[in-house]
């Protein structure tokens, strides 16, 4: 049988890339990338972004290979940043429910996982309608009653006469610790998403919210963990501008037609994260992604990302803001009108502070898209 996507050695690939109008600086790097990272996650993965036509396919003038992996490599670590605050989020979102419980039932696992404190219905888990008590036996008996090998649980098994809910909990997967919570009772529903959204909006906002973000960003978890495409997935957060902004401090809100994943992906983690150290630890090392700006990789980058065009000063002004620093000195920006304005202007003190950006100078303001006011 003549297959159609017929084995091919990394000389053949860069014959084929050449045939494509894409440059080769060093044939012999590219031949180690291709045999390490591959065809496909360096090829295949942005060449959407990349060809200048798909028939025939053809790249876009003076592309390099090298300027594709350094853009791999400047995607894959933006990825990273992303994952490490999901990771952070999973790990905090099962010691706030741990907390909870135990304090409200204590901490044997039949008292935080009795049948009695979750509602009496049935959810859709892995396309099947599926009742709270099936879920929770089934999740009893993989983890406590069967030869489960986590090492922690297997310790609280033997050596003690209990597992408690912050060790039982660190053996959940993200999607198992979210079912867990949706079947949890009302009131315990609230109570976690009051301590995870620290937001001032009604609790039962909070809650919805934060069912619909957890979903979003276990999505993202998987999408990144098992290598799928970051940029242009389709992964929606369902969720309105308006919405998220209800959660946001001033400087991070955007315009309701305002649309992209990715930021939604950056704001909940903001969100969720629920110590200012993570926060601030989060954001510097988003800024920390700037040293991959040579050859402009970087906003390129975000430009395919769909981020706003003013990101990276929108990233400094949160982390002025994180470390205490006075924004009131600087230049401020109107978001909607794209106009800046000095401290003698007219309108200086007028900006609503969600619609306010800050500006070091008025060089920073005109390359971000800002035009100076007239008064």
């Amino acid at each position: 049988m003549i297959y159609d996507k017929p084995y091919k050695n990394t000389q053949e690939l860069i014959g084929i890339l050449e045939d494509r109008e894409l440059h080769f600086i060093d044939r012999n790097t590219a031949n180690d990338l291709l045999n390490t990272v591959g065809y496909y996650d360096l090829i295949n993965a942005y060449k959407k972004f990349f060809y200048k036509s798909t028939n025939p396919e053809r790249y876009k003038e003076n592309l390099s290979f090298e300027y594709l992996y350094n853009f791999y490599y400047v995607d894959k670590e933006f990825q990273n940043v992303m994952l490490n605050g999901i990771l952070l989020i999973e790990n905090i979102f099962k010691n706030k429910i741990s907390q909870i419980l135990s304090s409200k039932y204590g901490v044997h696992q039949d008292d935080y996982m009795s049948k009695n404190i979750f509602q009496n219905k049935s959810y859709r888990i892995d396309g099947k309608k599926t009742h709270s008590n099936t879920f929770i036996k089934q999740l009893y008996d993989k983890k406590v009653n069967s030869n489960n090998p986590c090492n922690a649980i297997s310790h609280y098994k033997n050596r003690h006469n209990h597992i408690p809910a912050w060790i039982l909990f660190k053996d959940f997967t993200f999607m198992e610790i979210i079912n867990f919570y949706r079947f949890l009772n009302t009131k315990d529903q609230e109570d976690i998403a009051d301590k995870m959204i620290v937001a001032k909006i009604p609790v039962a906002e909070k809650v919805k919210h934060l069912k619909k973000m957890l979903q979003f960003l276990r999505k993202n978890r998987n999408i990144i963990a098992h290598n799928d495409l970051f940029i242009g997935n389709r992964v929606s957060p369902d969720m309105t501008n308006p919405e998220i902004n209800t959660m946001l401090p001033n400087i991070l809100k955007t315009i309701s037609t305002y649309q992209s994943n990715t930021y939604s992906l950056i704001c909940f983690i903001i969100i969720l994260l629920d110590a200012e150290i993570l926060r601030r630890n989060f954001i510097a090392r988003i800024k920390r992604m700037n040293i991959y700006n040579g050859n402009n990789y970087l906003n390129t980058y975000y430009n395919f990302l769909k981020l706003p065009k003013d990101f990276n000063v929108i990233i400094d002004n949160y982390h002025k803001i994180l470390n205490n620093n006075n924004l009131e000195t600087m230049i401020k920006g109107n978001k909607k009108r794209k106009i800046y304005h000095l401290q003698n202007g007219v309108y200086y003190n007028y900006l609503k502070p969600e619609n306010t950006i800050y500006f070091n100078d008025e060089n920073e303001a005109v390359l971000n898209g800002y035009r100076k006011s007239n008064r």
